[in-house]
């Protein structure tokens, strides 16, 4: 680390004009997300992003927000999906920058709010790519380069297939990873107040974003600080321990429930997979073939980021450069690992691949611009080529619309997300709350998500009013998605060896009275059985029919009463009169943590040999005018 840590931007002020052009130029990408037409109508109104996880994320924001808003805490109770569910940081990483999102726009439903955040946060990728430099020592023009290289990699594969997807939280924890480790290693070189409230403001924001990734990179920081520890003097370690323990304080609200529910996830039929040979851990030229033609922009940089990590290496910034060789090392082989092995491919190719080019930035752009310099030799013209070159790129990314489609095929340039609802799901909705209504659940056959393919259906309670089996997360790994219906198969068993009796217990135990199918086997399967009457047709990439059970629907499975109420705030029930037992037995997952009012009626569960989770059972003494249940998180 040279001089250029304290020649800064400060220093050479006319170098932010290109800083500026790069964030201009990325929001008019950012807009293009949206939109070929460039509206900003497309940001700020009520039609919601459909594209990926993106749905999920909107749904379980708006909860987590109201949550926040009225109780203090993102986790609450859902009755709409799956008999109920507790919405926890456990199961939906990507939603905690849609809580906030979402607070910030009131609370209320609004995907506007959703939509410019989103926003908000790719706007400021090269920014953070700069400050990332600047964290490395690099200087401005440099930086700059860093900036344009991040904005590059951010549009292309495999980071565009994160916002595709919806994967915000990994996209932003591994950036915020990577520029915390640049600013740990100048807080070593050069303590101060600036790089300490940097690596704190970034490892609050790392937990916060992605708590899995930041427990891994934990292991890199730490070798680090084993290797300075001895030539720092105590203030030093005072201080690197202090910002690590604020930015753990920041977050222990959330991420005590985080551990307190781990337990809810459910492995995965690959979990008892056995661990490959280690020979075929090696990479072959299928593997490296593979990732040339599907990641080419990403490798490339990659490959000039490996020349420039000598670079800095002999620059004596040896700290730098080995910490990123290292890091590299240990992802590529857990890509290897997660190409082989299907359990550790759930971690996500995509993701790591995205955080090893990012690495790359900044020895890419100090190789590039030494490069540079011994080209045009030294003085101000290399600086000002840098500039204007910048400048002119960085707006001309700015229009790509006679070349749009084959950069989309390419990989490159922003992706197309979906915006609001085309005239066949429009239809759909409108026949849902047609032909249903409130006093039964929807049973929905879950399709799985193929590449841009959308998971809009977390957002039917929001837009029928009504409730659901299936369609929260076709990929969900909970125990509570048990009661679903996913790839031919009905909760844990294939639906053909269902009997006909099996398949009415099923629909009386979780008060099933539609059911929605869009697979042959599927709708071949309920044809036949006797209790199923089709109702209509339906069209959603694909055509489905809609199936009406006939059977006296009720959320009572045991008593009598009435279901009055039932959302995140609270269960109601009216008229509630117990059975010859004493007893109410309710078609809704039980969870620790309920609270039963009048207090004297004492909560138990309802056992089932197949469901993981049992439902709830009230003991109550005789008649009640009105009962509530309401789920605070324990």
């Amino acid at each position: 680390m040279d001089d250029c840590v304290i020649r800064g931007f400060r220093h050479r002020p006319w170098w932010l004009l290109a800083v500026v052009a790069l964030v201009l130029a990325q929001a008019w990408l950012t807009l293009r997300l949206f939109g070929a037409d460039h509206e900003w109508a497309r940001l700020t109104d009520a039609r919601p992003i459909l594209t990926g996880q993106h749905p999920l994320h909107l749904y379980h924001g708006y909860l987590g927000a109201e949550s926040w808003l009225h109780h203090g805490t993102s986790c609450c109770y859902d009755p709409a999906f799956q008999a109920g569910y507790p919405k926890t940081p456990i199961f939906d990483a990507g939603s905690r920058p849609a809580e906030c999102f979402m607070l910030l726009g009131g609370a209320k439903f609004r995907p506007g709010a959703y939509k410019v955040g989103l926003a908000t946060g790719l706007i400021l990728v090269p920014v953070a790519f700069i400050v990332m430099a600047r964290g490395y020592g690099l200087a401005p023009p440099i930086a700059t380069l860093a900036g344009l290289l991040g904005m590059l990699l951010g549009w292309a594969a495999p980071a565009r297939g994160l916002i595709i997807r919806g994967d915000v939280d990994l996209l932003l924890g591994g950036i915020c990873m990577l520029t915390h480790l640049a600013w740990l290693i100048r807080f070593d070189r050069l303590p101060g107040i600036d790089s300490w409230i940097m690596i704190t403001v970034l490892g609050t924001l790392g937990w916060f974003t992605q708590p899995l990734l930041w427990l891994a990179y934990l292991f890199f920081a730490s070798l680090y600080y084993l290797w300075v520890a001895g030539r720092q003097p105590l203030p030093w370690h005072l201080a690197i321990w202090g910002a690590a323990i604020l930015g753990l304080c920041a977050n222990a609200f959330w991420l005590w429930d985080w551990l307190r529910y781990w337990w809810i996830r459910m492995p995965s039929g690959s979990a008892m997979m056995a661990f490959p040979e280690w020979s075929a851990l090696l990479p072959d030229r299928a593997m490296l073939t593979q990732l040339w033609h599907a990641q080419p922009i990403a490798l490339t940089i990659t490959a000039i980021g490996i020349f420039g990590m000598k670079l800095m290496f002999w620059r004596k910034n040896y700290a730098s450069a080995a910490l990123l060789a290292v890091l590299m090392f240990h992802l590529l082989v857990m890509i290897r690992l997660a190409m082989v092995w299907p359990v550790a491919g759930e971690i996500g190719v995509e993701a790591l691949l995205a955080i090893i080019a990012w690495a790359c930035v900044c020895p890419a752009s100090l190789l590039i611009c030494r490069m540079l310099r011994r080209v045009m030799g030294t003085g101000q013209r290399p600086l000002v080529v840098g500039a204007v070159g910048l400048v002119g790129l960085a707006l001309s990314l700015s229009w790509f619309g006679p070349i749009e489609d084959r950069l989309d095929r390419s990989r490159l340039g922003p992706p197309r997300l979906e915006i609001g609802f085309d005239p066949d799901r429009l239809q759909l909705i409108q026949q849902l709350q047609a032909l249903t209504n409130t006093d039964a659940r929807i049973l929905w056959e879950d399709r799985p998500l193929l590449n841009r393919q959308s998971g809009w259906t977390a957002l039917l309670p929001q837009l029928t009013q009504r409730a659901f089996l299936g369609g929260l997360d076709s990929e969900g790994q909970v125990e509570h998605m048990f009661a679903r219906m996913n790839q031919d198969r009905l909760g844990d068993r294939d639906l053909s060896e269902w009997t006909n009796q099996e398949l009415m217990q099923f629909c009386d135990r979780y008060n099933v009275g539609w059911v929605i199918c869009w697979t042959p086997r599927t709708l071949a399967r309920w044809r036949e059985f006797p209790h199923a009457r089709e109702v209509a047709t339906l069209r959603d990439r694909g055509t489905g029919v809609m199936f009406a059970i006939q059977r006296q629907p009720s959320f009572i499975l045991r008593g009598k009463a009435k279901w009055a109420q039932a959302d995140w705030r609270r269960i109601a029930l009216t008229d509630v009169e117990p059975d010859e037992n004493g007893e109410i037995v309710l078609s809704l997952h039980d969870q620790t943590g309920w609270r039963v009012a009048p207090s004297y009626v004492r909560l138990d569960r309802e056992l089932d040999p197949y469901d993981p989770i049992p439902l709830v059972r009230l003991k109550i003494p005789g008649p009640i005018a009105v009962l509530t249940l309401t789920w605070d998180n324990p």
